[in-house]
């Protein structure tokens, strides 16, 4: 009798094993339905690409959502989920390794010594950015992102990447993702979002004046890919105090010259 019971307990044991890795196996499936193309969808799109029923999916989005792997969007008419901060997190160590990081620190870290300001580089991630590498300034109150931190793209430098994304990508981006206000200088207007993203194109730099810390300035301007595809934008962050009259034309063109070189140092180093 001790004999079968042992067996018994070794075949439960062995399916609760199984089970265990085809749960993880379908886990990573959801997480994998998520692209560039596809940084929203929905639990019935989840279930049409993995195969498996939507009652499923939703008990699987259940628990990534509550441990933030994926964030569920607010929608009028669909819910759809995205990727979570977790997820993001554990992406830094991903883009630590990254060519873009090589490239960038000496040129970021030129960039904070001629400024005395803080430099940050971030890179996009669905519907945020990530910053993937800083470096402070040596002077007091000093403001930059950290690696691992997330932003929305609708606010402060980030928006330069939004500016430079496909059209096709920027509006799906947008037409999803509310514009929550974040401070008081938020924009939270899809109207005045838009001007304010040509102009970004135009001229091809951001000052965002407290739009995600109330008492901070950051100057953004884009790195571009071979393809000319937008990929980060390098920013500037510093004490709206100090960003003045005098300073702010010696910032930006610091952040513009910095943004050039770091395109054409990864352009060479990629082959282009």
């Amino acid at each position: 009798m001790a004999g079968v019971r042992e067996r018994r307990t070794k075949k439960a044991q062995g399916a609760g094993t199984m089970n265990a890795v085809k749960s993880v196996e379908r886990a990573l499936a959801i997480l994998k339905t998520f692209d560039d193309k596809s940084p929203f969808l929905t639990a019935q799109e989840i279930a049409n690409r993995i195969g498996i029923p939507r009652p499923s999916v939703y008990r699987f989005l259940k628990t990534l959502c509550e441990n933030k792997f994926l964030v569920e969007v607010d929608n009028s008419e669909l819910r759809r989920f995205a990727i979570g901060s977790s997820l993001l997190g554990l992406s830094k160590v991903a883009f630590g390794q990254a060519e873009l990081r090589r490239v960038a620190q000496p040129i970021m870290q030129l960039a904070a010594e001629k400024s005395n300001e803080s430099t940050y580089l971030s890179v996009r991630h669905g519907a945020h950015a990530v910053c993937i590498e800083n470096f402070d300034a040596q002077a007091p109150l000093r403001y930059g992102g950290r690696v691992g931190n997330t932003y929305p793209l609708y606010a402060g430098s980030p928006k330069v990447i939004l500016a430079f994304l496909d059209k096709e990508v920027r509006d799906y981006i947008l037409k999803e993702t509310p514009l929550a206000p974040i401070t008081r200088t938020t924009i939270t207007e899809r109207g005045e979002l838009d001007r304010r993203l040509a102009a970004i194109r135009r001229r091809g730099y951001e000052i965002s004046n407290g739009e995600m810390f109330p008492e901070t300035c950051a100057i953004g301007a884009p790195i571009f890919d071979q393809n000319d595809s937008v990929i980060a934008v390098l920013s500037v962050g510093a004490p709206r105090a100090r960003v003045n009259a005098k300073t702010k034309d010696l910032l930006i063109s610091i952040v513009l010259e910095a943004a050039h070189a770091i395109t054409t140092t990864y352009r060479r180093r990629t082959g282009t």
